[in-house]
Order: C-alpha cells, then structure tokens, then sequence
C-alpha cells in the first residue's frame, strides 16, 4: 500500500464493507457514537478486565445483572479452554499492509493443535455467523502472521449471548490455516489493491450499515436524490433493475439518513434553524433503577419468571403502580431530531432561558 493511502482503515470490523465496497475505504474513518456503541464498550472493558484478572472487576458494579451474566457466558467458555490466552490483542497481516487487522478479543494459541480466535458481540439488534466471516478470517489471518502459522486448526468463535439461536449463543467456525490462506488471504489483498485503484468505487448493499462515510457517499447523495424526485411525482420505475437497484441501496440510505440526522442535530445545538425540524429529549423504555432493591421489594411468585419482570410487565399484574414507580425511570436518552409536528415539546437548552431573561 502507497504511503499516502496509509490512512485508510482495513480493520477486521470493517473488511466485509471493503471487499464489497472499495470507495468506502476513503470515506469510511470515523468510529460512530451512540448509546448501543457506549454500551458495547463498556461490556468488552468489563470482559477484557475480567478475562485479564480472572476475576469480577469491581470497578463495574454499577453494571446491570443483565450485563454481568451475558459476559460471564463469554469469559467462561474463554477460561474453558487450553492454551496461552491474549486479551485485546493486536493481530496484523503485514505480508499485505500493516493497516489491515484489528484488536481481537481473545486469542489463545493451544500448540500445535488449536488457534483460537474469540469474539464477544454484545449487540441483541443483528445475528452474527462466524462462518465465512470477514472480520473473524481477518483476525484469524493476523494471529496466524503475529503468533505462529504451524497450528493443525483454526476455529474462529462468536460469542453472542443476548441473542437466540439454534445453534446457541456460542457459536464456532472451524477451519484450518491453510483453507484460510486460499480462500480469505486473496480476497482480503484483493479488496486492499482495489480500494487504492479505485477510491471512488462505491457500492451500495447491506454492508453500508455502520459505515462513518454514508454523508460523503455519492452513490448515497445521487440514489437519495433520485428516490426522493420519484416519490415527488408519485413514481416508481417500471424498469426492474432499476427497482432492484433501489431495493439494494435501503441500508446505504438509511445509514446517510442517519449521519444527517446526526448532524442536524449538531447545528441546531449551535442555535441554527432546520427548516420543519426541532430537537426534543428522547427517553428509553421504563427500566428498574435499583434490581436489587426491586427484588427485595417484589417477592411474589408471579413477579418471577427465571428473572424479575420488566417494570411494564409487573404493571399488568395486580399490584400498585406506585409501588412500582418507586424503583423505576424512564433513561433519558439524549436528543434527537424530529420534525416540528412530532407532540413532544422542543428541547431548550440552556441557552436558550438565558436569551429569555435578557428579552425581558
């Protein structure tokens, strides 16, 4: 890879939009916040820390019960196994650039039989196959080029806990590091070559979720535009294709859809005016603020069901909801826009009070 180009990211979160999409290489730098991406950051700290330690960090405690026995699934079945475990590591294939790889979770290198490569999803919006998974073939491929590339096997696992499955929350690819070397090295040089040759390829598809360069996609802003013309005139295409092609460009919109928000979001925080659109203070789903003390305080049978019910559930049984009240809220969830005949009230800030003491 040139050494201008050595800012592009390849890393293994990302491989699977790069050999689909080139363009997104260039545009696709930024790391996206949010409540999901907050919440994922604090269960893969707690479980680095627990795995490091083999102990329970006190430094969680304020972490759900919810949150402590989903990462206990994955710390158990990662102390289950043999071998010289590595916790957050860096894996890089060199032999093809040493931007491409990542931070695996955890690596353990069980000589000569077994490389494992594990990786906690903490997310419950979106299933996660290990097999023929770019970002797993990619870790793979770096532990290989990083440890030791004389291993029989290699089994690549997910560790999904908050989502069902038939196959479990634990679930394996296993392979060996030489199926690897023909089937993923090639395709992951290749992916990196073609992102360099042509940085202005994009490709819209599913992969377009996640991706920090939905606003500066072309292809995003020209298929946004020409929907939006359509729908104006209460068309849609009679060609097929075409129909498909729109079909197929659902996440990359919804992803460039989002990033606007996101944005408009900032520039009405900074006092400008979105023409049809306000800021108003969204709130999540009625939670417990203490379960432990909620548990001490509804010990009835029908409360209980392997674990204590939702707030909204209790509230559907014979007991009074101010009881209940007392132990829940509602998180505040920040701001978010909407447009001005959404019934919530516009969010003021602070400054805007301060502007109302001076006009009076």
């Amino acid at each position: 890879m040139s050494a201008q180009n050595k800012h592009l990211r390849f890393g293994g979160s990302t491989m699977a939009r790069r050999i689909a999409c080139p363009g997104s290489a260039q545009i696709d730098v930024k790391d996206i916040k949010s409540e999901y991406a907050d919440e994922g950051t604090k269960a893969h700290e707690m479980a680095a820390n627990w795995l490091s330690d083999c102990k329970y960090d006190e430094r969680f405690e304020d972490a759900s019960y919810e949150m402590i026995d989903n990462i206990k699934i994955y710390v158990d079945y990662a102390h289950s196994l043999s071998g010289l475990r590595h916790v957050e590591t860096k894996v890089v294939i060199k032999s093809i650039s040493d931007e491409v790889g990542g931070t695996a979770d955890c690596v353990i290198l069980d000589w000569p039989d077994r490389l494992h490569v594990i990786d906690l999803k903490y997310g419950a919006g979106m299933l996660i196959d290990p097999v023929d998974n770019a970002q797993m073939a990619t870790y793979a491929l770096g532990a290989l080029e990083t440890f030791d590339s004389s291993f029989s096997e290699v089994w690549m696992t997910i560790v999904q806990p908050r989502i069902d499955h038939k196959d479990g929350l634990i679930r394996t690819w296993k392979t060996t590091p030489a199926e690897l070397m023909k089937t993923w090295y090639p395709k992951i040089k290749k992916a990196v070559e073609k992102a360099a040759k042509h940085p202005k390829l994009y490709k819209p598809g599913n992969h377009c979720m996640f991706c920090s360069g939905a606003q500066e996609c072309v292809k995003a802003k020209t298929t946004s535009r020409a929907i939006v013309k359509a729908s104006q005139k209460g068309e849609i295409t009679s060609d097929n294709k075409k129909l498909a092609q729109i079909l197929n460009s659902d996440t990359m919109i919804r992803e460039y859809l989002k990033l606007a928000k996101g944005e408009a979001l900032k520039r009405i925080l900074t006092g400008e005016k979105i023409p049809g659109f306000k800021v108003v203070q969204n709130f999540g789903r009625l939670t417990w603020r203490d379960e432990k003390k909620a548990l001490e305080a509804f010990t009835e049978p029908e409360c209980w069901k392997r674990k204590l019910k939702t707030p909204t559930q209790m509230k559907k049984l014979p007991i009074n909801s101010e009881e209940i009240d007392k132990f829940t809220y509602c998180p505040d969830k920040g701001l978010i826009v909407v447009p001005e005949s959404d019934k919530r009230e516009a969010y003021r800030g602070a400054a805007d009070d301060f502007d109302d003491e001076l006009s009076e």
